[in-house]
């Protein structure tokens, strides 16, 4: 036992000053408290948290940023992410696809290609069924190992937060309102870039020439995306990104979701999108209705394409655009912006009436004001964390998250 408490080291600031008491252990340098218990099998060392603020609660932990973060009693998981983990998936998110389409390439390196010089196959409708399900795989993937690797509980992006049904009406209009009203203003986006020689993809890769393909369609690019993306971004990013503050949160959210699409005519649009989102899981927390509110979204699109398939209609492209359409586009995506800010006003009402909500609203009000004092006692009282070592860290996930929107940034310019 003496040997197993020699290596002893305080989990909070990696101290091996320690003085052994009786039952407990205490660091000399951030004067944290450890419960040491042995069993007979193997003598094994469980911390405790037990401030020297007197704040003593067996559901919270302290981390490396002075966080109080909450622990799921029966699974000992943790509950929140924070600005770290929304760094590093974002990453990730960004990195994964490229590395899969780069090992795709290599794999199809002497396969036969087209006139334009890319690989035939990728014109073949198999081949974007096989790419969009592997997309959809590895964000799913990251996810769950992510989760597992950090010990964090699948509960805390927010999947099954209740909330009240009321929001459903607000967020499937939200959801078909926002593709509506943006076309006219991405269509004038596209064709300017057109003129100056930017080749503008708008394909999907899969045919829509009956009912079938569009059904399978509406699984691959409207449900797919919608649940695995917003289990990345909403769920995980921003939620790592709340403690900034409430638009802080949105709109970084917003645009490294719209950076993520790599499309420059849509950026006004997801970055609406990426907007509303946001607003609807700080104010809700569930994340099923984002998953609804994006899965409309797809569909919509979808839908519309698909009718105009079988209209005949293959190019919606205009030839020319003239002062009254550009007037009209941006007369439209204002007319979004008021829905928008209408559809917040409603969902505020709505929690607000919304006694289903009230405890757990109550209890994360609560968790935040004593997150917050603990916080400001640790940042002025030395004794408690090395301040030096709090910078350093968040100079660390500043970088990461710059890093971040550098490479969607660069991926978006690559693809122009």
């Amino acid at each position: 036992m003496d040997k197993q408490l020699a290596k002893i080291r305080c989990k909070n600031c990696g101290s091996k000053n320690i003085d052994i008491k009786d039952e407990y252990a205490v660091c000399r340098q951030c004067k944290a408290k450890f419960i040491i218990k042995s069993s007979l099998k193997d003598e094994k060392i469980e911390e405790k948290t037990e401030e020297k603020t007197g704040f003593d609660d067996k559901n919270l932990k302290q981390n490396i940023y002075s966080e109080k973060v909450l622990i799921d009693p029966k699974t000992k998981k943790i509950m929140s992410y924070n600005k770290r983990d929304s760094a590093l998936v974002y990453i990730f998110a960004l990195l994964l696809p490229v590395i899969l389409g780069f090992v795709l390439s290599i794999i199809l390196f002497n396969t036969q290609k087209d006139e334009s010089g890319n690989f035939a196959i990728r014109s073949q409708p198999w081949f974007s069924v096989f790419t969009r399900v592997l997309s959809a795989l590895l964000l799913f993937g990251l996810f769950f190992f992510y989760n597992k690797k950090h010990n964090i509980s699948f509960r805390a992006c927010g999947i099954t937060k209740k909330a009240s049904y009321l929001y459903i009406p607000i967020a499937i209009i939200l959801g078909v309102s926002v593709v509506y009203l943006t076309d006219s203003f991405i269509t004038m986006i596209a064709f300017g870039m057109g003129k100056i020689g930017v080749n503008v993809d708008v394909s999907i890769g899969l045919p829509l020439t009956n009912f079938w393909w569009f059904l399978l369609t509406i699984l691959l690019i409207g449900f797919l995306p919608a649940v695995t993306e917003e289990l990345i971004y909403r769920g995980m990013i921003f939620n790592g990104l709340k403690k900034m503050g409430k638009w802080p949160a949105i709109l970084l959210s917003a645009l490294a979701f719209c950076l993520m699409h790599g499309s420059l005519p849509q950026f006004p649009y997801t970055f609406l999108l990426g907007i509303i989102l946001g607003y609807v899981m700080w104010e809700t927390g569930a994340l099923w209705l984002c998953m609804l509110i994006h899965f409309c979204n797809n569909a919509t699109v979808l839908v519309a394409m698909f009718i105009s398939s079988q209209k005949g209609v293959t190019n919606t492209m205009p030839t020319s655009i003239s002062t009254e359409y550009v007037l009209l586009a941006i007369g439209l995506m204002i007319l979004a912006v008021g829905i928008t800010f209408l559809a917040f006003f409603l969902m505020k009402k709505i929690k607000a009436k919304d006694k289903n909500n009230s405890e757990n609203d109550n209890l994360v009000k609560k968790t935040s004001d004593e997150q917050n004092e603990l916080f400001s006692k640790t940042k002025k009282d030395p004794a408690l964390l090395d301040g030096a070592q709090r910078q350093k860290e968040e100079r660390k996930t500043n970088i990461l998250l710059i890093c971040g929107f550098v490479l969607a940034i660069l991926f978006t310019i690559i693809t122009l």
